[in-house]
Order: structure tokens, then sequence, then C-alpha cells
């Protein structure tokens, strides 16, 4: 009987390292060369090894539409910075965050800044998370990657859709509509009151105690590397977005008891349908204005130490360029913004 079971164990052993052997020969074969972030979905397809970045960016489909469509360019021109945005669309929660900033700091790169684009819903639904079926069959096979999902302990549907990308190309369609260069014609406030009794009916507390543990050891593993970390609630057409307060509670306790933390809240702001090209993603001319009179300040904040910021914005008639096709235009009225530090 011990016998069989030392037969038993080496076949297993054998089979294993066999099987390692071929998913390591096919790693990293469909990462290079390595693209922009303004001309793919995909993370592995731009993220190199021991390379310094002043920002990183990390979000769902909006934190990824501040690259989409070339807007990456615009968006390292305006900053003076160099960027890797890390988001995932599809609505890629807290836990494909920590995932993918894990393999960045494991591939040995740095960043001085990381902005979370966090959107409220993703603290609450699975379907954000360990459940959403599309944020890794928008990436090639790297083994590294296989390995942090089995130490993440994702479950084995994601593991097996990420198989597949060692023989499909899907990942690599760069034919995405380009929606940035759209403009949402009509707020449709009927549709908005679907959406947001949709957004309701997932506001799980159970989840949120969960997805806040992610969060947390998010900005850990950004602090330890010496990063500041900015939380940054982006502007939404439908006002008081639900489930937000327990969501923007939570960080501002963070950002109060942590040095290099910092939590934003615009989702009142920007309430005009020319930023948009849907009711909660920014067109081109949105990404611009937001990086303009938002983002700047945050990348170049004029306060130091620990803290969520509060946010007083005066309307002034200063003339703001936006990108109209590829035509630069102008609309009236710019946002300025003086940002107050609150002290944990």
């Amino acid at each position: 009987m011990k016998l069989f079971l030392k037969k038993v164990l080496l076949f297993s052993l054998l089979n294993f390292f066999l099987l390692w052997g071929v998913l390591a020969y096919f790693s990293g074969r469909k990462s290079s060369p390595k693209r922009n972030n303004g001309t793919t979905e995909s993370n592995l397809a731009v993220m190199e090894n021991g390379e310094h970045y002043d920002i990183a960016i990390l979000g769902a489909s909006r934190g990824r539409g501040m690259s989409r469509d070339s807007n990456h360019t615009i968006l390292e021109s305006m900053l003076n910075k160099r960027i890797i945005n890390l988001s995932k669309g599809g609505g890629g929660g807290v836990v494909p965050a920590e995932m993918f900033l894990t393999y960045f700091y494991n591939r040995e790169n740095t960043a001085d800044h990381i902005i979370y684009f966090l959107d409220p819903q993703v603290m609450y639904d699975a379907e954000n998370n360990e459940k959403n079926g599309s944020f890794m069959a928008t990436e090639p096979f790297e083994l590294g990657l296989l390995a942090e999902m089995i130490s993440m302990r994702l479950p084995i549907q994601q593991q097996m859709i990420y198989l597949k990308s060692i023989w499909s190309d899907n990942w690599e369609d760069l034919t995405r509509k380009k929606r940035t260069l759209d403009t949402l014609r009509e707020i449709d406030y009927v549709g908005l009151e679907k959406v947001r009794k949709r957004y309701d009916s997932l506001i799980d507390m159970d989840n949120f105690v969960r997805y806040s543990a992610y969060a947390h050891d998010i900005i850990a593993l950004a602090r330890s590397h010496n990063a500041t970390v900015s939380i940054v609630m982006l502007p939404f057409l439908m006002k008081d977005f639900p489930g937000k307060g327990p969501v923007a509670d939570f960080f501002k306790k963070e950002a109060a008891t942590q040095s290099g933390v910092y939590f934003y809240d615009f989702t009142e702001e920007m309430r005009d349908r020319l930023y948009f090209y849907d009711h909660a993603h920014f067109n081109r001319n949105g990404m611009i204005y937001f990086t303009k009179n938002y983002l700047e300040k945050i990348v170049l904040p004029d306060c130091e130490g620990s803290g969520s910021v509060s946010v007083r914005c005066d309307v002034s008639l200063d003339q703001v360029p936006v990108m109209s096709g590829s035509n630069e235009t102008t609309v009236p009225g710019r946002l300025t913004c003086n940002m107050n530090q609150i002290r944990g």
C-alpha cells in the first residue's frame, strides 16, 4: 500500500511539473512587444519590469477611460508625468485592483503616486470582483499572474478564463469603438432612476466589510512601497449615488488615520452632458476638463501630511479648451477648486 501511494505521489508531482513547464513555455510569449495604454485594454501588454512611473492608476472602466482612445498621451502631456494605467474595464473592483498592483510591484516596478478612481458599487458587488467574468479575458497569459490568482484564491472559473488566453488572441483586439469621442445627446432621467434601483439592489453590507479589507490592503501595499495614495470618486450624472455614504466614510477614516493617504469626492461635480459619452463615463472633453480642473490639483497638491480633502469650487468666467473631434474649441464656465485638508 505504501509503495502504491508513493507511486501515486510521484506520478502526481511529475504531472504537476510537466504542466508547470508547459505553462512556463507559453508565459509572456504574447506580452511583447509592449504597447501604449492608449491603444490596448490589457495591463500586461504595457507592464514592463523594473520601471519607475510618476503615477499608477487603478479603477474600473471610468479609470480606464482616462487612457482609452489615445487619451493616455493627452493625460501624460497635461500632467507632465509618466503614467501607467492598471484599471480594468468591465467592472473591475478592488479584487482585480489588488491583484494587478501586487503583480506590478512583484515585477519590481515603482510609482510615486497611486491614484485609485473608485466607484462606490465595487465595494458591494461580487460581480465587480471575484465573480467578474471579463477582467482576465483582456490579458495575455503570464505564469506569474496565474500564480498571483492562485495565491489570492480567486475562483477556478477565473483561472480557466485566463488559461484560455494561451491559445486565444481576443485580448489583442484593438478595434473597440472610440466612444470617448462621442457626446451624450440628452440626459435620460427615467433611465437613471432604473439604474439607481439596480445599484440600490446591489448594496450588501457583508460584502462591504469584505471588500473594505481589500481596499485597506491596497492602501497598505502602496504605502509599503512609499507611494502617496489618492482615492478619487469621479463625477456621475446621477445625484446621490446609492451606497456612497458608507464608502466615503470608510475612505475618510483611512485618510485621517494614515500619512500620505487622501480621499476626494467629486461625485456631485461636472453635471453637464457635454462632458460624458454616457451617463457615467467621460468623453474626451470631460477627461481634459477633469484633468485640468481637478486632477492637476491632486497630483500637485498645496497641502502636506494626512487626511481627507474637502473641495470648494468657485465658478469663474474663464474659458477652458476642450476637444471636439480633431478640433479645439472652448466651453464657458470653469470650475476653480480650492482643496482644504482635513487632518485626522
